[in-house]
């Protein structure tokens, strides 16, 4: 990799970032009517590893090839036909305004992913990028005929949920790597294909903001990049950033938002349905909980919040909160008893909510632990050692004996038959012949430990595992490949659950740990497909924390796929402006980090006006019951008195509006109606545009005395 090419990639002059000032200043300037900060930005010299920067030039160079298809057959397809048709998957007719807005969502969405040659599917868990995949696929064939299309994901688990839901088959990454003759020893990816580019009309690259620059760009180096037709990138912003370097998607995301919005397909009605206690139906509260952990909010999930903390349960989603590692302890064998019948010691109780007994193999990933990190006394590291040393004591002691028939305990974590592990790296495996398996075990599948024999004469110990994702396969793996390859799994960090989701999640939340970030948290919370159990260190105030904005993991990052955006990590080195990560956290001028444009204009309004302005700080209800709570955008002071005031960004959307109702009756109920103040936002622009006059002359009417 040369410097002549791209003499841009190196070095950053403070003429271009003067440049780059100005233009988000004028903006800014132009939406508050205040004139922008003109301080000098500093001189600086930017330095960045070869490796890490091409892989950002050639993601850029790919996207930067994005264009409508003007050669598609006429008639277009029908998509609200086939969406709501009672055969080949649809939906029905939608009967309520929640359903409705749902299909519209799902129709604009299938002409995006159709008529781009690249396009972005977003939505959070529960919206439907699925069944929008599915059905845009079942089309194509029909229209298309048999294109070669490549579905790809970035784990194993990823890969098995993404060929379930379509039909279709479905590689890692790491295997179109490895097909291509890219995989080098220690499983080291390599510059080129060694057989060669591989040629397909469709991509699709699923849970697409868990691949690093660096796997992102050699997928593009495995494939002749000119031939594909379409490209699609289906996945969540917020869900954690790669554990490699940059985020690539976010990025893009953002970068296609800015050039072309109409590349970007979002899904934002959750329809997940789950059982209520009584036995009727709601929707998923746990995902509701969940979405107050992303830009763009509604008005309700503070509702569900404070009912969580109020009730202890609520629909899919319950909390228990804990002191010490004994608290903790305790409350996950409440968790275990009352879920799963296992009490005390009983092993064949945990061996059946594994599948163990009934040797099925897919149910080991029945619940799931999981914590932000592996050390800590609520780390997996000590809850995997505690659930081993009690639900397998006797196997344990049992492999320890060297006159028995078992093989010692295998690898640093001392693993036995029966027990539940990961993989944690991408490994070619043998097979027997006529073994109905991949041949390929992928960093985070989760299997179970089905048999495990003594060597004879001079013969290894081996141990065999039978993966969720592959149950009718068994991987051999010899005591060294175990240390290789192989660690227990009844608890997982988040960071290792991405890509994948459970039935049960009970999901541990301390109030400081390293790892913790509004991303992980978020993660976390949507990794249930069943029922959500929040065990939380003391109190709710690690839930209130990690909302804001300025708690982002992402942000922390240094990257330049098509502008440069310095992290949080980066320090301050006096370094201001739109190379800042106010380029994709929203900050109002005094610093706040806030969720949107939009209220980045009501916050610096209000505060131009003398008024000074909280931000989503919690409002007790008249009882002051700390349980009982609302999160107002705006707590709005003046000489004194209180105000409370909301934006309304999607008053449009059926569940939007009625959270807001209900929101409203809350404020009415505890006396704050008569100091509740809203704004709105209009038509025009993605996402809507608010006006910096309406907010002035609201406050000045309501709250200064002023006409």
């Amino acid at each position: 990799f040369r410097e002549e090419p791209y003499p841009s990639s190196w070095r950053v002059e403070a003429e271009e970032l003067e440049e780059a000032r100005s233009a988000i200043d004028d903006e800014l300037a132009e939406d508050l009517g205040a004139d922008a900060d003109e301080d000098e930005p500093p001189t600086i010299k930017l330095v960045a590893l070869k490796s890490i920067r091409r892989c950002e030039v050639e993601i850029a160079q790919v996207l930067e090839g994005v264009r409508a298809l003007d050669d598609l057959p006429s008639p277009a397809p029908d998509w609200r036909a086939l969406l709501t048709g009672t055969d080949g998957g649809g939906f029905g007719e939608p009967k309520t305004q929640r359903e409705r807005d749902a299909i519209d969502e799902k129709v604009r969405a299938l002409e995006v992913l159709y008529g781009q040659r690249i396009s972005f599917l977003t939505g959070g868990a529960g919206t439907g990028k699925t069944s929008v995949l599915k059905a845009f696929l079942q089309q194509l064939r029909a229209l298309e005929g048999f294109s070669a299309t490549l579905l790809a994901a970035p784990t194993g688990k990823a890969r098995v949920r993404l060929q379930a839901s379509t039909g279709r088959p479905a590689n890692t990454i790491h295997q179109i790597l490895n097909d291509a003759g890219m995989m080098g020893p220690n499983y080291r990816i390599l510059e080129k294909p060694a057989n060669g580019l591989r040629t397909f009309t469709n991509i699709v690259i699923d849970e697409s903001s868990m691949p690093s620059v660096e796997l992102l760009a050699a997928l593009f180096r495995a494939i002749k990049v000119n031939a594909f037709r379409r490209l699609i990138f289906v996945g969540d912003p917020f869900q954690l950033p790669p554990i490699g370097p940059g985020r690539p998607f976010f990025d893009a995301l953002n970068w296609m938002q800015e050039k072309h919005p109409e590349c970007i397909a979002e899904l934002r009605t959750c329809m997940r349905v789950t059982q209520t206690e009584h036995g009727g139906q709601s929707f998923s509260k746990g995902l509701e909980l969940a979405a107050g952990y992303r830009d763009g909010a509604g008005p309700g999930d503070d509702a569900v919040l404070s009912e969580l903390v109020q009730k202890g349960e609520t629909a899919d989603v319950q909390i228990a909160f804990w002191n010490d590692h004994s608290e903790l302890l305790a409350a996950v064998d409440r968790v275990l008893a009352s879920r799963f019948g296992i009490r005390g010691n009983d092993s064949a109780a945990f061996d059946r909510s594994l599948g163990i007994a009934a040797e099925d193999w897919q149910a080991c990933e029945n619940w799931q632990i999981l914590s932000p990190t592996r050390i800590q006394p609520f780390g997996t590291d000590e809850l995997n050692r505690v659930i081993q040393s009690r639900f397998r004591e006797n196997m344990l002691a049992m492999a320890r004996d060297p006159h028995t028939r078992w093989p010692a305990p295998m690898g640093d974590q001392e693993l036995v038959c029966h027990d539940k592990v990961m993989q944690f790296v991408n490994q070619p495996k043998w097979l027997p012949e006529g073994a109905d398996g991949l041949r390929f075990v992928a960093n985070g599948e989760i299997g179970i430990v089905t048999q495990a024999w003594k060597g004879k004469d001079d013969k290894p110990d081996n141990l065999y595992v039978a993966f969720s994702t592959q149950p009718k396969a068994e991987y051999r793996y010899t005591k060294s490949a175990v240390k290789e390859a192989l660690e227990l799994a009844y608890a997982l960090t988040v960071h290792k659950a991405q890509g994948s989701d459970f039935e049960t999640v009970i999901l541990i939340l301390p109030r400081k740990a390293q790892t913790l970030s509004r991303e992980l948290l978020y993660t976390g919370l949507t990794r249930f497909k069943g029922r959500l159990i929040l065990l939380v260190e003391k109190d709710s105030q690690p839930l209130l924390d990690l909302r804001r904005p300025e708690s982002s993991d992402t942000m922390r990052r240094t990257t330049r796929l098509f502008k440069l955006l310095i992290g949080q990590d980066a320090g301050d080195a006096g370094i201001k402006g739109p190379y800042r990560p106010e380029g994709l956290i929203h900050r109002t001028s005094d610093g706040t980090a806030v969720r949107s444009k939009s209220e980045v204009i009501v916050y610096d309004v209000l505060t131009s006006l003398g008024l000074s302005v909280q931000y989503e700080a919690p409002l007790l209800n008249k009882h002051a019951d700390p349980t009982d709570f609302r999160l107002p955008d705006f707590t709005v002071h003046y000489q004194g008195r209180t105000w409370y005031w909301e934006h309304l960004g999607m008053l449009d959307k059926a569940t939007y509006k009625a959270d807001w109702e209900l929101k409203q009756q809350w404020y009415r109920d505890n006396g704050y109606w008569d100091r509740l103040l809203t704004s709105e936002d209009h038509g025009g622009g993605l996402g809507g545009v608010v006006y910096a006059d309406e907010i002035r002359g609201t406050a000045n009417a309501r709250i200064l005395g002023r006409t």
